[in-house]
């Protein structure tokens, strides 16, 4: 059986040929479990409105969704711990152990929120805000750019 070295949430999980899941094995299974039981869940109180059809549009989305490999919203940096936030992304969430951190890219700067892991929707433990400007002036004052 294959060692869990690292600290994934389904790293313990273990295939039925022993070896552990990955995020992409976790991925296409649940994509598969989905695929077999949307149609045993469909609400019994849906109107006769269609709304059958809407539920199979929103399915297949569903599906299309799970079937997307994810692109990562980071890029590599200037070494192996250091990333960039990529164009064409404007947040991303990074685990600390039992804090999440939220950077969010907003016109002028960049909002950063810490909290409680596993906790995001209830109230924020501290935010920031730097705006470009202010780091702009600090590059050209320090000479750093």
């Amino acid at each position: 059986m294959t060692e869990n070295n690292d600290n994934t949430p389904w790293g313990h999980w273990v295939q039925p040929d022993g070896e552990r899941y990955t995020q992409e094995s976790l991925a296409a299974l649940a994509l598969k479990y989905f695929r077999a039981y949307r149609n045993d869940c469909i609400p019994d109180d849906l109107p006769p409105d269609g709304s059958r059809g809407q539920y199979g549009a929103f399915t297949e989305s569903m599906i299309a969704a799970l079937a997307t490999p994810r692109e990562s919203c980071l890029a590599p940096g200037d070494c192996d711990t250091d990333f960039d936030l990529k164009d064409v992304h404007n947040s991303c969430w990074i685990a600390v152990g039992d804090v999440s951190v939220y950077i969010l890219r907003k016109d002028d700067g960049v909002e950063v929120q810490l909290y409680a892991n596993h906790c995001e929707m209830d109230d924020n433990i501290t935010s920031a805000y730097a705006t470009f400007s202010a780091a702009q002036e600090i590059q050209k004052r320090n000479n750093c750019t």
